[in-house]
């Protein structure tokens, strides 16, 4: 079936407004026709068209990329654990700054300091 320009601009401007008019039952046509054009092609049908989309290939790729995201997940925190160090106690902490300060010439009591 060939069409010519001015058939596509009269289809063009009917759908632009019934996608105005009612956007829900536009964009449902659309997608039916779309199934309609896939089966035709294919040669499967309609129905198995939409069969094979929706039951079969879509959650096959759902299950598959969350398989993949878990998989990336995993190994991050893998990578991130393996690279991140320990962080110091405060009791750690305490002894590096008396180390620091004592090798720059403070001095210590070992009872602590002088009370009054």
């Amino acid at each position: 079936m060939d069409m010519d320009i001015q058939q596509l601009t009269y289809c063009g401007e009917v759908m632009q407004s019934a996608l105005v008019a009612d956007p829900i039952s536009t964009i449902f046509g659309a997608c039916v026709w779309i199934l309609q054009v896939i089966g035709d092609f294919t040669g499967v049908g309609y129905e198995l068209a939409n069969i094979i989309i929706f039951v079969v290939l879509h959650p096959a790729l759902t299950i598959g990329l969350f398989m993949l995201w878990r998989r990336a997940h995993r190994r991050a925190l893998e990578y991130s654990a393996a690279t991140v160090q320990a962080r110091p106690t405060a009791q750690q902490n305490r002894k590096s700054i008396k180390n620091l300060l004592m090798k720059h010439g403070w001095r210590f009591h070992p009872q602590g300091p002088p009370r009054l």
